[in-house]
């Protein structure tokens, strides 16, 4: 997004009598934001329940193997691969 912006100076001399004034000219760029309410089904919630939930699952399992298998590693009971195998 780009915002365009211009200054102009300008200095004037008026009368002491005269009210002095300011002008601010804005050119507004037309756009409309239309929302419409958008319904789901409720198989569409239990799904993408569903998929987090999985997604939650894997990433701690990934988590506890790797986890496991550092410990093993640092205590020199075995290599990263028969860990990571089982």
């Amino acid at each position: 997004v780009t915002y365009h912006f211009v200054h102009l100076g300008r200095l004037a001399n008026v009368n002491e009598s005269a009210v002095p004034q300011v002008r601010f000219h804005f050119d507004l760029e037309p756009f409309a934001i239309q929302v419409k309410p958008d319904s789901k089904q409720w198989y569409d919630f239990a799904t993408s329940l569903l998929a987090a939930l999985g997604g939650l699952f894997a990433l701690m399992r990934l988590i506890s193997r790797g986890l496991v298998a550092g410990g093993r590693v640092m205590q020199g009971k075995g290599r990263v691969q028969t860990v990571l195998l089982k």
